[in-house]
């Protein structure tokens, strides 16, 4: 029977991460991903001469003192992936206004002071949150558990404005009245502090990087090989019963930590024993799933940009948002009516198609109960028919757009569920609601770790690689105290 210092299921950037600052800590690993290749959502497919980017569209930087910097030096990634920066932030067309918002905080607070500047006490008190994300201590409980909708409201009076301010919401939230303010702020004043970046080449390239460096340090990879029970003795992780996907054989390892990088719902109702999967089920109960994404991929035979799109990164409103408070009604709505995100790889240096040709992708949010119950069928027929609406209103921002079309394909949320087994499909974990949080540790035992958007730290790139990293440290804390 085999015997690991640790044994992380899954293989997502936060169980690579985890990984590799474990081996790289001389820690024997035994890394288990049911796909068959590393990254989760970090991940890169081909069709013909294409490299399709599956999930990544900008990471924040590394900037204002961001951990990333430290991780990444540390694990000599700066020196083997290349991170060409993202030339601004986003373009967000409400049905009166069209604004390109730049990376550097004060020129975005300069472009839209001229744009509204009616608007100028609000704006200089979002900012200024904005810059001093990291220090701002809420002045009451009341502030402390807001969310970002009630935030602006108390601002801004000027619903453009407040839409605008949001072209990003889809990379945090459903909803602004159900998406924290005080999370809202770390992770928006992260891009307005730092700027963005794509991984040359796709996210693929940095998961494919992080899996070589287990490997090369001692570690071991198993693809295709599926976790399905934890096992305890004395209370403890002592280790994990894994499936083969392609014989159905059975294995068992041995560890003394594991680490999980899987949705806590399912850890908690299929991999815990019933006595730590309640106790994890109790600490979760007033967390809820996120949202799941629809994904167009569109591969061009030219670049985008010289079709005529402007920007990296375009919001489009649905038709029927004209306030925040319409835009959870909308996300929940009918997909020929959804606001959609629109990111346009012509504009960096993508590193995914060759010279002479585009890829794009666009993202609405979705969600698994749409798709639940169709037969294959429908289920081909109602996915074409949000295709082609979405291809239509596409051909209105960029007329022209699907001459030069020459592949496509969509990702429901039945496709993320398939690849990434999350619970509800949700792309960043759990929703980040507004409210008061639990202080009490996520894992109910003592040698059982998180590393996922499940996780504190929630969803995108690096929310899970820091809840990698201090998964990787809670592991080296644990063991040196059962070795004392």
């Amino acid at each position: 029977m085999d015997f690991f210092d640790v044994i992380i299921i899954g293989g997502g950037l936060g169980g690579l991460t985890a990984g590799a600052k474990l081996s790289r800590e001389g820690k024997r690993v035994l890394l288990l991903e049911q796909h068959s290749v590393p990254g989760g959502y970090a991940t890169t497919f081909r069709h013909k001469e294409f490299r399709v980017e599956a999930g990544l569209h900008e990471m924040d930087g590394f900037g204002g003192g961001n951990l990333k910097q430290k991780i990444f030096t540390e694990l000599d990634i700066f020196n083997h992936v290349k991170f060409p920066e993202i030339p601004h932030f986003y373009r967000a067309i409400t049905q009166r206004k069209d604004v390109t918002v730049p990376h550097d905080l004060h020129a975005a607070k300069a472009l839209l002071l001229q744009e509204f500047p009616h608007e100028a006490a609000g704006l200089d008190t979002y900012f200024s949150r904005m810059e001093q994300f990291r220090k701002y201590r809420p002045e009451s409980e009341a502030e402390a558990f807001e969310s970002i909708g009630s935030y602006l409201d108390r601002l801004i009076r000027d619903e453009e404005l407040k839409l605008i301010l949001l072209g990003n919401l889809m990379a945090f939230s459903d909803d602004p009245y159900l998406l924290s303010m005080d999370y809202y702020a770390q992770a928006q004043g992260t891009y307005y502090n730092s700027g963005s970046v794509f991984i040359e080449g796709g996210s693929q390239v940095l998961s494919d990087y992080l899996a070589g460096y287990i490997e090369s340090h001692g570690g071991a990879i198993r693809y295709r090989h599926l976790a399905v029970e934890i096992l305890m003795e004395s209370e403890l992780c002592s280790g994990v019963r894994y499936r083969s996907l392609s014989d159905g054989t059975v294995y068992t390892a041995r560890c003394r930590q594991v680490v999980v990088n899987a949705a806590l719902p399912q850890v908690a109702s299929s991999l815990l024993p019933a006595e730590s999967g309640n106790i994890l089920k109790d600490i979760i109960s007033d967390r809820t799933p996120g949202a799941s994404l629809y994904t167009l991929y569109l591969c061009f035979d030219r670049p985008l940009k010289e079709i005529g799109n402007q920007c990296y990164c375009t919001c489009v409103y649905g038709p029927d948002v004209n306030t925040l408070n319409d835009i959870g009604r909308n996300s929940h709505g009918r997909f020929e009516d959804k606001t959609y995100v629109l990111t346009d790889y012509s504009h960096i240096r993508s590193g995914l198609v060759a010279e002479g040709k585009g890829f794009a992708a666009l993202v609405a949010e979705d969600y698994l109960n749409y798709w639940n119950g169709m037969t294959p069928e429908d289920y081909k027929q109602r996915k074409a028919e949000v295709t082609a609406s979405f291809l239509s209103r596409l051909e209105q921002l960029v007329p022209g757009l699907n001459r030069h079309l020459v592949w496509y394909d969509a990702a429901t949320a039945r496709t993320m569920k398939r690849y990434t087994l999350n619970t509800d499909a949700a792309v960043y974990g759990f929703a980040q609601n507004p409210g008061p949080r639990s202080k009490q540790r996520i894992s109910p035992v003592a040698n059982l770790h998180i590393a996922s958007a499940w996780d504190k730290f929630g969803g995108g790139f690096s929310g899970v690689i820091y809840s990698g990293y201090f998964a990787a440290l809670e592991a080296l804390r644990q063991e040196r105290l059962t070795v004392r």
